[in-house]
């Protein structure tokens, strides 16, 4: 492993460019902005980022709050397939809100011994960036096993609205039942789905009332209670919203 460049520098920024080497970065204080081809990053403490070959690049510095960075370059074959087991690629470079307190010293302790150079502190920073690097693939894991758990959690979460749509229920409820916050599970609820609960309880009840309104002579009070609504004229004015028509007038398209 070749070491090419390393420091700790506070309001650091770099014009667009492309490198030759792997460069690692991490936000120990403060905040700024990465720029790729294809994305922009708005970083702060504890955030890091790798820099890949050949990859245009650019970052600057929040003025308010510039941020101290902690960073070190290096060659090295194989690097990219490690990395990638860490979920870090040249497509998405950043990893977020690390909280592995053995994280953020691996990369302060390999600047460390980089400023003391000599063959015998290089290697003991090449073998510091592989405990780094085993420490992210660790992290990465880890969030993948809870991502999963979670998952699991939403998609019972999901089935008992299929089941019970036509019930009075809110995500208070549903937060109580699986032991979360309203607001915490709220926040899963929708990185999961891309839904709040009430968005897709809402869905699911206009999905039925259409099935209802096309194959069946109820009538639009009637179906609305069917479907969970308990006022006819709420359920008119949202089924409009969604479809650009009345419920009547939906009706009317299907049992020409």
């Amino acid at each position: 492993m070749d070491f090419l460049w390393f420091d700790m520098t506070k309001g650091n920024n770099c014009k667009q460019r492309v490198i030759n080497n792997y460069s690692f970065i991490f936000v120990c204080k403060g905040k700024g902005k990465l720029f790729t081809s294809k994305k922009r990053y708005y970083l702060k403490q504890n955030d890091m980022f790798v820099l890949f070959p050949g990859t245009l690049h650019a970052y600057y510095s929040d003025k308010q709050e510039p941020w101290q960075l902690a960073w070190f370059g290096v060659v090295e074959n194989g690097m990219e397939d490690i990395l990638n087991k860490a979920c870090i690629s040249a497509n998405d470079p950043v990893k977020l809100s690390v909280k592995k307190p053995e994280i953020k010293h691996g990369f302060l302790r390999i600047v460390e011994l980089l400023k003391n150079r000599s063959d015998e502190t290089e290697c003991f920073a090449a073998a510091k960036v592989y405990e780094l690097l085993g420490q992210l693939i660790v992290d990465t894991q880890n969030k993948t096993r809870q991502d999963i758990n979670i998952g699991t959690m939403i998609k019972s979460a999901t089935d008992f609205l299929v089941l019970n749509y036509n019930q009075s229920v809110t995500g208070t409820d549903i937060a109580s039942y699986f032991g979360y916050s309203r607001t915490h599970f709220a926040y899963l609820f929708k990185t999961f789905t891309g839904q709040s609960v009430n968005e897709y309880l809402v869905s699911l009840r206009i999905a039925k009332a259409m099935e209802l309104l096309k194959y069946t002579q109820l009538t639009v009070e009637v179906v609305a209670n069917s479907v969970g609504f308990s006022n006819p004229y709420y359920f008119s004015k949202t089924f409009k919203r969604r479809n650009g028509v009345s419920p009547s007038v939906y009706r009317l398209t299907y049992q020409k």
